[in-house]
């Protein structure tokens, strides 16, 4: 995998791609009580955890604020959920991005793939 440079970055780009992973973690149902038979017909919600794991290199002289952002999505590429995360990068540093997120169980079984993005800029 590589990062896909615009045309004024790609001769010369500011960070290298290392590795990237994701893994589901646990899924939580949530215990109801049943006070009523119509209680019965009320399914209890369920939620999926997941980590997700991105590591680039910074290649200039400079550091840079980088920003990545990690996306389940779905058959038609709509996007089941979304989770951003920002790091500083010293020159020659590689850094590594370690995130969880939560995903209703229904919208989970419909996650199809995932996409990533990633944003640099020179740090003040």
């Amino acid at each position: 995998m590589n990062i896909d440079w615009g045309d004024d970055e790609k001769d010369d780009p500011p960070l290298e791609y290392v590795s990237d992973g994701f893994k589901g973690i646990s899924i939580l149902t949530r215990v109801v009580e049943v006070k009523s038979f119509w209680d019965l017909w009320n399914a209890p919600p369920s939620e999926v955890s997941y980590e997700w794991r991105y590591k680039v290199k910074n290649l200039t002289d400079e550091n840079r604020d980088i920003s990545v952002t990690y996306q389940l999505v779905g058959k038609d590429a709509d996007v089941l959920a979304s989770s951003v995360a920002s790091k500083l990068a010293e020159p020659g540093e590689t850094i590594e991005f370690e995130e969880t997120g939560q995903l209703d169980y229904q919208s989970a079984l419909r996650v199809t793939g995932s996409s990533w993005s990633i944003a640099n800029r020179v740090a003040p």
